[in-house]
């Protein structure tokens, strides 16, 4: 699959990030109408081959990021997806995800008789019917057979030789791509005697990431994919490829609201109420810390992972903190990726293990996020909890339309700052925490129209 990136290097910058799209497209043009012939039987051609150009600058980019030694470790890893194995290789982080295969073909061919909607992890799970769903679709994944040839494989092989033809890779690494290169590429379509069209409802990540639901490709029935925004900063900035990437393997993509194609009302927090407004409790102020990217993740969300690695915001927002000589609250990112840029910053930590945030929020809190992307800006939009955005300057350059006028009108409204507006942060929480001030009534009306719809 060619990359359409028109020129984005010249107005956005990250050139370097963007030249290596460039070297990809002049690779894979290559070998495309090769490919074209190669799964010309495949129900789901097209799709197959775009997910197989994504895999290639999944490759690409691991290259790019750590060289022939972090290949190698790839290639010897038990791991599919190479975002995953990024925070592995860097970090040590075990996150894999794979879906065991259930090498059994009777029950797959009953069982596809009764699969219409596929319900993948992203998906819209808010009902016990959603669940079984959600289950059933993970038994049907384990149970697809796949069988493939070597004479597929290796044609395969002679391909993808070419694609890689313009970097200087072991002859022996070579031949550990070959192996490792999922087995969709060069497996046989399956045939089934249910002809309907699949409408797979998901985040596009359950393909990308290779853990198992691409296997769906193979039936011979035409997959339609219905991708959902899985978490927040969607249509932040204005071209991130691993954004690409989700929409180009979709056949609709539905936003949260920022998108300026199809959206819908966030399905991952509880819908908002009454309730929670009634119950009074003390109002804090807290300081939502982000995670962290890996080197490799700059080739997909450039514009994000420069965000997550911006420590003067931190170091603004932390001395305008102390300033206000107002006692706030760290709850840092949970899991794995609590992020060390925070450790001398820290005034009191809220102790998060496994609840999320929207667990630990109240209605009366003022939050404050330091990257435009948390996904738990959403809840507070949801929960109408009164937030505050602080970002570089030069982060609202590569913002999109949609984005700048969230931001500014958050701006209008005093919430949101840049990070060299020495004592403008700390005087206006002094303010809001003094005189209880709440969402100002226009934004709440734009969040109203923008997101709740």
């Amino acid at each position: 699959m060619i990359f359409d990136i028109k020129n984005r290097s010249k107005e956005l910058g990250h050139s370097n990030y963007f030249k290596i799209i460039e070297k990809h497209n002049n690779s894979f043009v290559v070998i495309e109408d090769k490919l074209r012939d190669f799964f010309k039987e495949y129900k789901n051609r097209n799709k197959i081959i775009t997910l197989l150009g994504i895999w290639l600058y999944f490759i690409r980019a691991l290259y790019e990021s750590y060289g022939e030694k972090g290949l190698q470790s790839f290639l010897d890893s038990d791991y599919d997806c190479v975002n995953r194995f990024a925070y592995k290789y860097e970090y040590g982080l075990s996150i894999n995800n794979k879906i065991k295969n259930i090498k059994r073909t009777k029950p797959f061919i009953f069982l596809d008789l009764f699969l219409e909607k596929p319900l993948l992890p992203g998906g819209i799970v808010t009902s016990l019917i959603h669940k079984l769903k959600w289950r059933f679709t993970h038994l049907i994944i384990a149970f697809t057979p796949i069988k493939s040839s070597s004479k597929r494989k290796n044609e395969l092989n002679l391909y993808i030789s070419e694609y890689f033809n313009d970097l200087s890779i072991d002859k022996e690494n070579y031949k550990n791509i070959s192996e490792l290169i999922p087995q969709l590429f060069y497996a046989d379509y399956i045939n089934t005697f249910n002809s309907r069209d699949l409408q797979v409802e998901c985040s596009p990540w359950a393909f990308l990431d290779f853990s198992g639901a691409h296997k769906m490709l193979l039936i011979q029935r035409k997959v339609l994919i219905n991708g959902f925004q899985h978490g927040g900063g969607y249509f932040s900035y204005q071209f991130e490829i691993g954004e690409y990437f989700e929409k180009l393997i979709t056949d609709t993509f539905i936003g949260w609201g920022l998108s300026p194609e199809l959206n819908r009302r966030q399905h991952k927090y509880p819908k908002r109420n009454t309730d929670y407004k009634s119950i009074k409790k003390t109002r804090r102020l807290i300081w939502i810390e982000r995670g962290f990217a890996s080197k490799y993740a700059s080739f997909l969300w450039p514009f994000r992972t420069d965000a997550l690695r911006n420590e003067e915001t931190i170091e603004y927002i932390s001395s305008e903190l102390i300033k206000s000589k107002i006692m706030y609250y760290n709850l840092p990112h949970p899991g794995v990726f609590r992020c060390v840029q925070y450790d001398k910053v820290r005034d009191k930590e809220i102790k998060n293990v496994t609840k999320g945030g929207e667990n630990i929020i109240n209605y009366e809190d003022v939050v404050i996020f330091d990257v435009v992307i948390s996904t738990l800006i959403h809840y507070c939009v949801e929960a109408e909890i009164l937030f505050i955005l602080v970002v570089p300057r030069e982060d609202v350059l590569a913002f999109t339309d949609q984005q700048k006028e969230w931001f500014e009108l958050m701006r209008n409204s005093n919430l949101a700052f840049y990070n060299d507006e020495v004592g403008s942060l700390s005087s206006r929480i002094i303010k809001i925490m003094n005189d209880n001030i709440k969402i100002p009534s226009q934004l709440r009306n734009y969040h109203n129209e923008k997101f709740i719809i």
